[in-house]
């Protein structure tokens, strides 16, 4: 009894391979390839009909970073006297934008100042794939130092308490808060969602 299972065959029990898997092997790459292509032709498009996000529309701050970078922030500020506790809101990997800055003002509401930080020196964050390319061409330190500098600049702002700082996050920011909650034991609380 013989079964047929491409690019392989099973006779009477013993594997081989056909006389045709190059011809599988090709086909199976060129899907693949095909694949990528509608990927990228897709972002392209995706792009040329989505303006790029540009940061500075989204921040009101900055703040220094490592290796005299300078990040961009969105701050949201306690108006009552006497000293608050603050937030690190971490960005998920599209940047700074307008969900991030709704989620920063909905922890304002809470009587918590909240800086949504930028992670990465620019002024524009893209979307899709080269949003992920983005995150994985960026060193993991350049990150960390960022994310530490800016935990820094908000527990020294006027009327934020510095022993009340934590961290929020999200999607690829998510991971850098669990990473900073790990390396920061002064950071009050660490949270993932």
């Amino acid at each position: 009894m013989e079964q047929h299972c491409a690019p392989f065959r099973i006779k009477n029990g013993i594997f081989h391979l056909s006389f045709y898997w190059p011809v599988h092997l090709a086909r199976t790459l060129l899907g693949a390839a095909a694949l990528a292509a509608l990927a990228l032709i897709g972002t392209i498009i995706y792009d040329a009909v989505n303006p790029i996000q540009v940061a500075i529309d989204f921040t009101d701050s900055t703040f220094p970073g490592p290796d005299g970078m300078t990040l961009n922030a969105y701050l949201t500020q306690q108006a009552g006297p006497g000293l608050h506790p603050a937030v690190l809101l971490i960005h998920e990997f599209y940047g700074i934008n307008e969900d991030v800055i709704r989620k920063a003002d909905l922890l304002a509401d809470q009587d918590l100042y909240c800086y949504g930080s930028g992670r990465v020196p620019r002024k524009d964050y893209p979307a899709g794939a080269p949003a992920i390319y983005l995150v994985l061409s960026t060193p993991q330190e350049q990150v960390a130092t960022g994310v530490q500098a800016a935990a820094e600049y908000l527990s020294h702002l006027d009327g934020v308490d510095p022993t009340w700082v934590g961290a929020v996050g999200f999607c690829f920011s998510g991971t850098q808060v669990m990473q900073f909650g790990v390396a920061s034991p002064d950071l009050c609380a660490s949270v993932i969602f």
